[in-house]
């Protein structure tokens, strides 16, 4: 018997600069590694259904938070492998590699990122990160 164990590749995406994104779908969950080049901004959107755990493997990561209906703000400066981040809906974020190399962030979710379930909500501006 060798059906034991099952095994998910993972699917690339190097469509958005700055980021590449490494998908597989296990069961109900969507798992993702995304590799972040420094400098580049991720995010500024946020979900309705769709909820969100990641954590910094390796790198430099800052990422905004805003609850779009309270307009409620927080940072946080990600430490590697230190806490897990959990975004519920309704709650826009964006992240930013202020590190000088790449980072990496293992992602996972209840919908695929591109289900349509993505909303453009401007949780900062670029310029406003500060290493």
């Amino acid at each position: 018997m060798t059906d034991f164990i099952s095994s998910y590749p993972f699917h690339p995406d190097a469509s958005k600069s700055g980021r590449v994104l490494h998908t597989a779908k296990i069961g109900d969950v969507y798992m993702y590694r995304v590799v972040i080049a420094p400098g580049a901004t991720g995010g500024n959107y946020f979900h309705k259904k769709t909820s969100v755990i990641y954590y910094l493997e390796k790198g430099k990561v800052m990422s905004v938070f805003e609850q779009v209906h309270t307009k409620q703000q927080k940072t946080i400066h990600l430490q590697t492998c230190q806490q897990a981040i959990h975004i519920p809906p309704y709650v826009a974020h964006a992240t930013k590699n202020t590190g000088k190399q790449d980072a990496l962030l293992i992602m996972f979710t209840s919908h695929p990122v591109r289900s349509g379930d993505n909303y453009p909500y401007q949780v900062i501006q670029v310029r406003q990160i500060h290493d």
